[in-house]
């Protein structure tokens, strides 16, 4: 009986003596981050490096 309780007030309560170590997750989560801010940086140099390009184009056409 008693060690049924046990396990009720664990299961309820937790252990309270076990410390979860989270550095892998959060080395994970910033990961994931650092390669979405990666791709965004990817997608804008490449979205506006073609009109930077012509922008400059035009600029040193029309100059003497």
């Amino acid at each position: 009986m008693f060690d049924a309780i046990k396990l009720l007030a664990l299961v309820i309560m937790g252990d309270r003596g076990v410390t979860r170590d989270e550095r892998g997750a959060t080395a994970v989560e910033y990961g994931l981050m650092l390669a979405l801010i990666a791709g965004v940086i990817a997608v804008a140099v490449a979205t506006l490096g073609t009109h930077v390009l012509a922008a400059f184009t035009q600029m040193s056409s029309t100059w003497p």
